[in-house]
C-alpha cells in the first residue's frame, strides 16, 4: 500500500470490502494523554505496550485532531457501530498494509489506538486511516534506524535482549497463574480467610520498635510533647516498617503477640501507648490507626493479594525445581570465569 490514504479508507480483507467511518468523533472538553515514553523514568516499565511503543513526536496528537469541531446528533452523526463483522476482522485480523515487505496487520492498528481518548477509543474505525499511517511512519523509521549503526550497537541489542526475557517471563507468570493449580489453590485460601475473619474486625495500627526500654520511653515522651509519630518511625524504629512510617497497614489483632495485640484493644483511633509494649523482638510503640469491619475489605483486593502471593510462591516453586537439572556456575567476587577475556 503506497502510502495510506488520510480520510476515508476501504480495506478489503477476507473476501468482503470493510467500510470504515466518515471521520473522528469530537472530543469535546477531554484532552489527548500523550503516554510517557515505555522503559523512561516516568513509567520504569514497558507495560502495555503490546505491538508499537509511540514515541514522543509520534503521539496519539497526531491522531487526534488539533481542533474538533462539537458533536451533534444532527451536524455530526457517529460513525455506525460495526458489531459482528469488527469482531470477525478481529478474528481474522487481515493484513492492511505491507511496508517493504513488512505487513501491518488490523489488530496491530486497532490496538495501537488504546491510548486515545475514550470518546476516540469507542470508535477506533473512525481514525483507522490515521492509526495506519502512524504505523506506517514507525515502520520506515525504524527500518531506517536499524540500516545505520543503531542496528548493531550492542548497548541497544543488550536492551532489546533484556526487554525480550522481560516479556518472556511475564508470559509465563500470566500462564502460570491462569492454570488450574493456582485457581484451587485460591480458592482454598479465599475459603480458609473468610473462616478466619467471620465476624471480624480489623485495625490499622503503626509502631516504633527499639531495641531497649529506655529508648522507647524517650520516644514516647517527644510523642506526647506533640512529635510527628511517623517522622519518629523514619528516624528511630529498628523495624522494616520504618520506611513505611511505622505502618502496618490492616490486620487481625489476634495474629499478633498477646502483648501487643492487648495493647491495641486499649486504644481508640488515633491513639499511642504511654507504656512500651515488650516482645521477642525488642520494645514497641504502638499507635492505632482506624478498625473497621472486617466485611469492609473488598472481595477483590482479598482475591488479588492472595493469587499474587500464590504466583509468587509458584515461580519460586518452579524455578528450585529448575536448579536441579541446570549447569550453574558461581564465581568468587572480583574474579572472572576462566575463559572470559581481560
Amino acid at each position: 500500500m503506497p502510502g495510506a490514504a488520510r480520510g476515508g479508507l476501504a480495506i478489503l480483507g477476507c473476501g468482503f470490502l470493510l467500510c470504515l467511518g466518515p471521520g473522528p468523533v469530537a472530543l469535546g472538553e477531554e484532552e489527548p494523554e500523550v503516554p510517557a515514553l515505555p522503559g523512561s523514568a516516568e513509567t520504569g516499565d514497558r507495560e502495555g505496550t503490546r505491538y508499537y511503543p509511540i514515541l514522543d513526536w509520534l503521539s496519539d496528537e497526531s491522531v487526534v485532531p488539533e481542533e474538533p469541531m462539537p458533536a451533534t446528533e444532527e451536524e455530526t452523526p457517529a460513525p455506525p457501530r460495526l458489531g459482528d463483522t469488527m469482531e470477525d476482522m478481529r478474528r481474522w485480523n487481515p493484513v492492511v498494509a505491507r511496508v517493504n515487505g513488512v505487513e501491518i496487520h488490523w489488530v496491530e492498528v486497532m490496538e495501537s489506538g488504546e491510548s486515545l481518548p475514550a470518546a476516540y477509543r469507542e470508535n477506533l474505525e473512525a481514525v483507522f486511516p490515521a492509526l495506519l499511517d502512524r504505523l506506517i511512519d514507525r515502520r520506515l523509521l525504524i527500518e531506517k534506524a536499524e540500516s545505520g549503526d543503531i542496528g548493531s550497537d550492542p548497548d541497544i541489542k543488550q536492551r532489546v535482549r533484556v526487554y525480550e526475557e522481560a516479556l518472556m517471563l511475564r508470559a509465563f507468570a500470566d500462564q502460570l497463574a491462569s492454570g488450574p493449580a493456582v485457581a484451587r489453590e485460591l480458592d482454598r485460601r479465599f475459603d480458609a480467610h473468610l473462616a478466619e475473619r467471620a465476624g471480624g474486625t480489623e485495625v490499622r495500627a503503626a509502631h516504633i520498635l527499639l531495641a531497649t526500654r529506655p529508648e522507647a520511653l524517650a520516644v514516647i515522651e517527644k510523642l506526647k510533647e506533640g512529635a510527628n509519630f511517623s517522622e519518629m518511625a523514619r528516624e528511630h524504629s529498628v523495624a522494616t516498617s520504618a520506611a513505611r512510617g511505622g505502618d502496618l497497614g490492616y490486620f487481625q489483632p489476634a495474629r499478633m503477640a498477646p502483648a501487643f495485640s492487648g495493647a491495641l484493644a486499649r486504644l481508640n483511633a488515633g491513639e499511642f501507648t504511654t507504656n512500651p509494649v515488650p516482645s521477642k523482638f525488642g520494645w514497641h510503640v504502638i499507635k492505632l490507626k482506624e478498625r473497621r469491619s472486617d466485611e469492609e475489605a473488598s472481595r477483590e483486593a482479598v482475591l488479588a493479594q492472595l493469587k499474587k502471593k500464590i504466583l509468587e510462591e509458584q515461580l519460586a516453586a518452579q524455578a528450585r525445581a529448575l536448579r536441579e537439572s541446570a549447569e550453574i556456575e558461581l564465581f568468587p567476587e572480583g574474579s572472572s570465569p576462566p575463559d572470559s577475556v581481560q
